[in-house]
């Protein structure tokens, strides 16, 4: 879900922005920092999985363990191509609220479900 953005931006202008990373609490940061938590202090981890590690300083966690952070970016690569997959097979429904969301500059909660229900057709309201 944290990479949808990307793999949105991936899809429908066939580049990323800075939009979706760059700052802390941008989706990559909060994606990297899951994947860094399955991997470190969640159980999923490939190596010493039984031990949790609370990381406070995430970014010098994965510059000083490149093993890691070879692990992390696999974690991240999988997660976005399975973004693009589920995408890409619901394009109707991204280009509608690409559109939509492009027409209105803002849309609530309800319109991105009717969107998302019935595509293109979504009832107006």
């Amino acid at each position: 879900m944290m990479m949808a953005e990307r793999a949105a931006e991936q899809i429908v202008v066939d580049k990323v922005s800075s939009g979706s990373a760059g700052s802390d609490d941008s989706d990559l940061a909060r994606a990297t920092k899951m994947a860094l938590a399955m991997e470190r202090s969640l159980g999923f981890g490939a190596i010493q999985p039984l031990l949790y590690r609370d990381e406070k300083y995430p970014t010098a966690v994965l510059d000083g363990n490149p093993d890691l952070a070879a692990r992390i970016h696999a974690r991240l690569e999988t997660a976005l191509g399975r973004a693009v997959e589920v995408l890409s097979e619901n394009r109707a429904k991204l280009d509608a609220l690409t559109k939509a969301l492009f027409d209105a500059q803002a849309l609530d909660c309800e319109m991105v479900r009717r969107i998302l229900k019935h595509g293109d057709r979504a009832p107006r309201s």
